[in-house]
């Protein structure tokens, strides 16, 4: 009705948006009735499904000893990403007779009636508090509910916020509790999670190719740096043009690509636009002068590691906004992640987990080249390009 409406009104008005709104309230109101019945149904029905799951459980302890059994605990209940994951360890469950997975799935207030929560495949939803909230009452409740449940394994399937408080959280369940956790240790994490660590750590550490970076905490640091890169373009020393971006996530400046070196009042502009949104350049909320690659290819990777092994692996061409994924294989890429890896190999360091990169694929020299932009040391919603099983 509202579209048939729509195309008989070449410039609708606010009559028209305010009766818009009103019919669809009358819709969702009509609808209750059978909204109900469906939720009421299926809340019997996962009851009646969780009550044989149990009996299931208990006939497989009494009837064969070499059962393994495994409870895994998973974060990020609202994410499309950890309902394709229970899925997974559900369809591993029922196809392998000899394995029995109790899963638990842990979300914050806010989120807590998201689908995992309905989902048959889950045993268990439980709240906890958000680390915005409380980063020391997260990480309890975190380790109460694997103790509470006797967690095997925790697989964490984390924010952006929440990624650095699951690492500092492996040794202590790891330690106390015997938890397998899923997860690279806080050191590494801080590391990867960072642009900046990220791109010297590459450099430094292990070698490997990355984007020019510098780290700013003040305007004064970016304005010294503009008249460094003006100095360096007149002598032709500067290669590229510099990209400023939040360390942190924004979603309000993420795509304006604001690059250096550019005119006095041009900077000065733009400073007092980030400064005005809540943005600023500050010690407590650094921002990044990183390498602008340009006239390239940009790619998604997620991968998939145990102890510096790499297990699996998938790449797609990247957007700003990522909802569709079609795995494509990029040898650039595959080469630079294997690199990384024989690089970890030599470190002192032991990654453990699952992360994301994002790459722009550069044409040099008629050589295909993959340059690292970040890492994100946590599961990425790509996962959902492997099949269930």
């Amino acid at each position: 009705i509202v579209n048939f409406l729509h195309s008989r009104i070449m410039m609708p008005g606010k009559t028209y948006h305010r009766f818009r709104a009103i019919l669809h309230l009358w819709i969702l109101e009509a609808l209750i009735p059978i909204s109900l019945t469906y939720l009421i149904s299926q809340f019997i029905l996962r009851m009646w499904r969780n009550g044989l799951s149990a009996m299931r459980r208990r006939e497989v302890n009494v009837e064969d000893k070499e059962i393994k059994q495994y409870t895994v605990v998973l974060t990020g209940g609202k994410m499309s990403k950890t309902l394709h994951l229970v899925r997974s360890l559900r369809s591993y469950s029922i196809n392998n007779e000899n394995v029995d997975v109790k899963i638990v799935v842990l979300e914050t207030k806010k989120f807590r009636y998201s689908a995992s929560r309905f989902s048959r495949c889950v045993d268990s939803f439980e709240v906890i508090t958000s680390p915005r909230e409380s980063p020391e009452t997260y990480m309890e409740d975190i380790f109460s509910a694997c103790r509470k449940h006797r967690a095997t394994h925790f697989l964490p399937v984390a924010a952006p916020v929440e990624a650095l408080f699951d690492a500092k959280l492996k040794n202590r369940l790891e330690g106390e509790l015997g938890t397998k956790v899923l997860h690279m240790d806080h050191a590494l994490c801080s590391i990867l999670d960072d642009k900046h660590s990220f791109g010297n750590f590459l450099r430094n550490e292990l070698d490997l190719r990355s984007p020019r970076t510098h780290k700013v905490t003040c305007n004064d640091e970016v304005r010294k740096y503009n008249v460094l890169f003006r100095e360096e373009q007149r002598s032709g020393k500067l290669k590229r043009n510099m990209i400023l971006k939040n360390l942190s996530y924004d979603p309000i400046h993420r795509l304006d690509l604001f690059q250096l070196p550019v005119s006095d009042d041009k900077l000065e502009s733009y400073l007092e636009r980030i400064t005005k949104d809540g943005n600023p350049i500050t010690e407590s909320e650094p921002w990044q002068l990183q390498e602008f690659l340009a006239q390239g290819s940009e790619y998604a990777a997620m991968i998939v590691v145990r102890s510096n092994r790499l297990v699996t692996m998938t790449c797609c061409p990247s957007s700003a906004s990522q909802l569709n994924y079609i795995h494509m294989e990029v040898p650039s890429v595959r080469k630079w992640t294997e690199d990384f890896m024989a690089g970890l190999r030599k470190s002192e360091y032991t990654l453990t987990g699952q992360l994301c990169f994002d790459f722009m694929v550069l044409n040099e020299g008629n050589q295909e080249v993959a340059y690292p932009i970040e890492c994100n040391p946590r599961v990425h919603t790509q996962c959902t390009i492997y099949n269930s099983d």
